[in-house]
């Protein structure tokens, strides 16, 4: 099976395992922090997309926007190096209010690194990863940020999701011991993150 059939595969695995938009919505809203549960005119409007289209993946994202807990943005920029401090404001939409960005900054090291300075309730932070040109590093970028919302006690993570190396980049905000056993689960694909230098 190759990578571009990664949202078929998913939708399969639905269909063989019984689970709909409301089996979906229950495993993981634990992971989104046990917000409000999705209002039942929300459901019926998920079911009965789910009846039409048949996409697991856009379930996915249609549950996960509800909540407010995913972002999408175009990866490749169009300046050099690109632009990761206006990526930092986009994620931090998406915490739930604990990750407050108050300033971030970008510079580049005499490495030819990228490094990100923000600050956080009048607290700054600081870390480095290499820089891909014009495309957003965004492996690099979120495992920063992780290290970040570890430091300051923040239970949940940022994860990407999978897909199939297009070049938009979708992330969500979750925590990541109840999510990924729910995407286990639900065979939702995500991206995999290397290390990055924390100072």
């Amino acid at each position: 099976m190759s990578d571009f059939d990664f949202e078929a595969a998913m939708t399969v695995h639905w269909l063989g395992h019984n689970i709909g938009p409301r089996e979906a919505a229950a495993k993981l809203r634990p992971a989104c922090g046990n917000g409000e549960p999705l209002a039942e005119a929300k459901l019926e409007e998920l079911e009965t997309n789910w009846k039409e289209e048949r996409s697991a993946f856009g379930i996915l994202l249609a549950i996960l926007s509800e909540w407010h807990r995913l972002t999408g943005f175009d990866c490749e920029d169009v300046e050099w190096p690109a632009d990761h401090a206006r990526k930092v404001w986009y994620l931090s939409e998406i915490t739930g209010g604990r990750f407050a960005v108050e300033d971030v900054e970008q510079t580049i090291e005499p490495n030819d690194h990228v490094r990100l300075t923000l600050t956080h309730r009048g607290n700054r932070y600081s870390f480095t990863f290499q820089h891909d040109g014009t495309w957003i590093n965004l492996p690099g970028l979120l495992n920063g940020l992780n290290q970040v919302l570890e430091r300051l006690g923040i239970p949940e993570r940022f994860i990407e999701l999978y897909l199939s190396g297009e070049g938009p980049g979708l992330v969500t905000c979750v925590l990541p011991d109840v999510f990924l056993p729910a995407a286990r689960e639900l065979h939702i694909r995500l991206e995999s993150t290397p290390d990055v230098k924390y100072d």
